[in-house]
């Protein structure tokens, strides 16, 4: 997902990629293992790597032992992350889900009046 920022484009899940790339380089390969099965296979059916978060609208996590990404799905099998964080307790904070749900009103909005950019 994409924000502007300072008249660019920043994407919060790339930012996060790269920052746990350099604190965390382990967790992330198991992240970029698990983002690649996913191309490949389609997301996993084991909730311990991604699961559709209760009390949520639509939310999904993909999930390593430390590290958390949350996404929604769009047209079916086309998945959009949001952003991601280092995981602190068992659940999922609220401010977490929050924003991700702020995040894909603004994805759908920006879809329906034609302003998306998906880039590769």
């Amino acid at each position: 997902m994409a924000d502007q920022h300072e008249g660019r484009e920043r994407c919060k899940t790339l930012e996060f990629v790269n920052e746990m790339g350099r604190k965390h380089p382990k967790e992330l390969s198991k992240l970029a293992r698990l983002w690649s099965d996913t191309a490949d296979t389609g997301p996993p059916v084991n909730k311990e790597k991604f699961k559709k978060l209760d009390g949520s609208d639509g939310i999904w996590e993909f999930k390593t032992s430390k590290l958390r990404v949350l996404c929604f799905r769009d047209e079916g099998s086309f998945i959009v992350c949001t952003h991601g964080f280092v995981k602190k307790t068992n659940k999922t904070p609220k401010k977490e889900i929050n924003q991700a749900e702020k995040e894909k009103r603004k994805y759908f909005q920006a879809k329906k009046e034609g302003n998306l950019k998906h880039e590769e």
